[in-house]
């Protein structure tokens, strides 16, 4: 039922295991972030937690995998222009590549 609160499956608490340790998270806080969606509303600014259904689970999922992503590959590029002695200031997040038509960005 998409209306109820997701829960996981003993697949999923692996995969959760697996990515808080790679990520170097504790697997509760990380499994509380794909869970539960944090509103803050009024003048107060109060805090309401609401669970999410399984497709926000999924949403959420799918945004911290893209966030991950985004974020090693920017780590490579800088490793590599760093590596190949580009200056930081002038090469951010660019990488050359080399195919059988010649050169290309």
């Amino acid at each position: 039922d998409e209306a109820q609160p997701c829960h996981l499956t003993g697949d999923a608490k692996c995969s959760l295991r697996t990515s808080a340790l790679l990520l170097q998270l504790p697997e509760d806080p990380l499994l509380e972030t794909l869970q539960i969606r944090t509103i803050r509303a009024g003048r107060q600014q109060q805090v309401f937690r609401k669970p999410c259904s399984r497709a926000e689970c999924d949403t959420r999922r799918d945004c911290v995998a893209k966030l991950v992503y985004a974020r090693l590959f920017d780590w490579l590029v800088s490793v590599i222009n760093s590596s190949i002695c580009a200056d930081p200031a002038s090469w951010t997040t660019f990488i050359g590549l080399l195919d059988v038509y010649g050169f290309e960005s």
